[in-house]
């Protein structure tokens, strides 16, 4: 017998007819056969019978990790993943699935060499497949379909970054700082003296800076139990500000524990930037991993309102940047905002009253789109909310009423808090630290540069040839430029700069950092770029915060929170309301007859 997957499809002849859908995965004897010859035996989901051989095919082609099978004819193979039930790819040709195997067979030599385990190899897989097939851009919002040659380039280069940037800097970077930073974890309560590490998982975000990505680590003390950390290839240091737990009595406290002490609304975490001897930022560190936990009755849903009411104040003080679905997780009745390291220390409200209510402020900051997110797929907090709905795992929904008093209570408080006369030295101290922190900026859409690597790889661009086509092309000024009001100067020195064209070059994102305590930014080689009109870019944060902290007159802003706070949250509210009552069952409806 042998284990196969369904091609076409079939009808399964026992008598009782069942099509097994395309893909499916069934257990097949070639060596009985029914009365027509071309129909062998089959069992599928516990049903026995006879399946046309045609439609299926054996994958007892190569294997790669156990689970990973390369089946189908020279030149158009396919990559099935056993343990998941699914393709990853298909159609390949025989030189991409040469170097997709060369990168697994790579990561399987880590394993053996280290002593650990690298998980969900699978998604690796995926992710290069993913890229070789995206899209094309050919104009502005135009794409098209890549070419066989392309997709085997974008394969190529790739699983080059992977071989060549992303595995070594898990072996020689990352596995070396964790090892060396091991007392440090035990003393910020993010792994146990007895913790080993046997894991490792790469998160699947953008490379950045030469092969770094974000890894998951999994940890397992002396008894088992598996414990899991984030390890960031970046700075820390301002998400440990924000929204780091206060681990031991002497530690200082972040935002989130100044502001709401129990963490029952404005939910924290244990972060750990790494410094050296002489306490500068080595611009990395680690996080606890935070698990989602989604509600199950309305008292939780309602939690998780309120939680988003304080967070946005809690946004509005610091000026937090790029809180799209990602970057929140659901803890039951609350949520944790993460990676908020892209702040801008900004807050703008528009001077047009008639339209400050709906543009500028939290919506800048991007909070609608992780409030409604996208229901369809499950995102966001409307999207989490109605997977919950549909699981029937939650049955009832608070009020409108309910939400509108709840979320306006949470708002103020946190409000009242900051403004408190008590918290005035601890605001100073934050302050301060905020304004000799390095925090992250994305000036540049990650779209855009989605777009600039594919130009790179049809075209060899010297860093001449590259800054001549900014100053000449007025499309990448304008991709550059999308979603937000820069000057044209200040876009076109940061596409200029020698970081960006050499991260292009090599097909990263490139990655932009900004001292807050200043209007400079700088490119990932620590060339400053003069940026003076970006958007993102306004005072120094410590200006900036104090500006906004200060006691003053709140009604208009409370006004601007309705808009687009209270009534993005009850609009989602009321589109799940209607699931809800869709999902009921018919209560009192007369019985058929």
């Amino acid at each position: 017998m042998h284990d196969v997957t369904v091609y076409k499809g079939g009808i399964l002849r026992s008598g009782i007819k069942q099509t097994a859908p395309l893909n499916a995965y069934l257990k097949v004897d070639y060596d009985r056969k029914s009365e027509e010859q071309n129909y062998i035996w089959a069992e599928y989901e516990g049903t026995i019978g006879y399946v046309n051989q045609k439609n299926v095919r054996v994958d007892d082609g190569e294997i790669w990790d156990n689970t990973l099978h390369i089946v189908g004819k020279p030149g158009k193979k396919a990559i099935f993943d056993s343990e998941n039930k699914e393709f990853l790819a298909e159609n390949l040709p025989d030189a991409e699935i040469d170097k997709i195997g060369s990168v697994i067979a790579e990561l399987i030599r880590v394993e053996t060499t280290v002593g650990l385990t690298v998980d969900a190899k699978h998604r690796i897989v995926a992710a290069i497949v993913e890229g070789r097939n995206q899209p094309v851009q050919v104009g502005e919002g135009q794409t098209r379909v890549p070419t066989e040659e392309e997709k085997a380039t974008r394969t190529s280069e790739t699983t080059d970054t992977w071989l060549k940037q992303g595995i070594p800097n898990l072996e020689q970077v990352v596995l070396q700082r964790v090892n060396a930073d091991k007392p440090e974890l035990i003393a910020a309560g993010l792994i146990s003296p007895t913790d080993v590490l046997k894991g490792v998982k790469f998160s699947g975000s953008d490379f950045h800076k030469g092969g770094q990505q974000v890894v998951f680590l999994r940890f397992e003390d002396n008894l088992g139990q598996e414990n899991r950390i984030v390890y960031k290839p970046s700075s820390l240091a301002f998400d440990r500000q924000i929204l780091g737990s206060q681990v031991n009595p002497l530690d200082s406290l972040s935002a989130a524990t100044m502001l709401d002490p129990g963490g029952t609304e404005i939910s924290n975490y244990k972060i750990l930037p790494i410094l050296d001897a002489e306490g500068e930022d080595q611009k990395y560190g680690y996080m606890e991993f935070v698990k989602e936990d989604l509600p199950q009755t309305k008292d939780d849903v309602l939690g998780v309102y309120k939680s988003v009411a304080a967070n946005m104040a809690l946004s509005f003080f610091i000026g937090l940047d790029d809180i799209h679905y990602e970057n929140f997780i659901i803890r039951k009745d609350r949520i944790q905002l993460i990676d908020m390291e892209a702040a801008t220390g900004k807050f703008t409200i528009n001077p047009n009253q008639q339209l400050a209510k709906y543009t500028g402020a939290w919506f800048d900051q991007l909070w609608n789109k992780g409030i409604s997110g996208n229901m369809k797929d499950g995102l966001g907090i409307r999207g989490k909310l109605k997977q919950q709905i549909e699981a029937k795992q939650l049955t009832e929904l608070p009020t409108p009423s309910e939400i509108q008093s709840a979320m306006l209570v949470a708002f103020d408080q946190i409000i009242a808090t900051a403004e408190a006369p008590q918290l005035e030295e601890d605001w100073e101290v934050l302050e301060a630290g905020l304004s000799l922190t390095r925090s992250r900026i994305v000036p540049i859409p990650t779209k855009a540069f989605y777009g600039f690597v594919d130009r790179f790889r049809t075209q060899d661009l010297s860093l001449q040839d590259w800054q001549s086509l900014v100053d000449t092309e007025p499309s990448i000024v304008k991709a550059a430029q999308e979603g937000h009001t820069s000057t044209e100067q200040s876009i076109k020195n940061i596409l200029k700069s020698v970081g960006t064209y050499n991260a292009l070059k090599r097909g990263d994102i490139p990655y932009y950092s900004r001292d807050l305590g200043s209007t400079h930014i700088y490119d990932e080689e620590d060339n400053q770029i003069d940026a003076k009109g970006h958007s993102k870019i306004g005072r120094d944060i410590e200006t900036e915060v104090y500006s906004r902290r200060k006691p003053q007159k709140r009604d208009f802003l409370r006004e601007i929170f309705t808009a687009q706070g209270i009534d993005k949250i009850v609009e989602a509210n009321d589109q799940l309301e209607s699931i809800l009552q869709q999902l009921k069952p018919k209560e009192n409806q007369p019985e058929d007859i």
